[in-house]
């Protein structure tokens, strides 16, 4: 059954937090988790501690200052994942994590791609003065933003809006595409 897949994730911002939990709340088979150290977390905006979460329900928290570094592929490779989520990450996987799982690693971009690729995708909305962005789901690649869209949606700027407030839109997506398109991933028939 597609919620016994191993999966991983990756993530230190509070974008994510809402679908981690839903897709515990869902009993999918959430493994591990890699997050920023405490004192690289103190030095991002809308950090958050996955320890906290992960330590009521018993999931190995590895914290790093850099996931592309060999005892952190090697952590990773003992879970025998078969998705790696990377949901509310700065740093770009190099191939060696990024060819870990035996299905896919999926990130989240905040933005409707191809649209406003690259780093601040939300700040960038703002300022160009978009009256509406999104959210993607892709399959993780090594160029950045250019794997395959396993979903979208998009949700309204109003002049009201902040990054603060538009990140929470950002989170409630993450939430409803995961929970719509991770069984079509996990057997394997999500189109892109």
């Amino acid at each position: 059954m597609y919620k016994d897949r191993n999966i991983g994730w990756i993530g230190f911002h509070e974008e994510g937090v809402g679908a981690f939990k839903a897709l515990l709340e869902a009993n999918y088979s959430i493994k591990c988790v890699v997050t920023l150290t405490e004192g690289a977390l103190r030095a991002r905006s809308g950090g958050i501690h996955y320890k906290h979460i992960c330590g009521r329900s018993g999931i190995p928290v590895l914290e790093v200052n850099n996931v592309n570094e060999q005892h952190v592929i090697d952590w990773l490779r003992d879970f025998d994942l078969d998705i790696l989520l990377v949901i509310g990450w700065s740093q770009i996987l190099k191939p060696p994590i990024l060819k870990l799982p035996r299905i896919a690693t999926i990130g989240a971009h905040a933005s409707l791609l191809p649209e406003l690729r690259g780093s601040a995708p939300i700040n960038w909305a703002i300022i160009k003065g978009l009256s509406e962005t999104g959210n993607s789901l892709i399959q993780l690649v090594e160029n950045v933003d250019e794997g395959r869209i396993l979903d979208q949606e998009a949700f309204p700027i109003t002049q009201f809006d902040t990054c603060a407030s538009l990140y929470k839109k950002v989170s409630e997506t993450n939430e409803t595409m995961l929970l719509r398109t991770l069984p079509k991933v996990a057997n394997d028939t999500a189109l892109p």
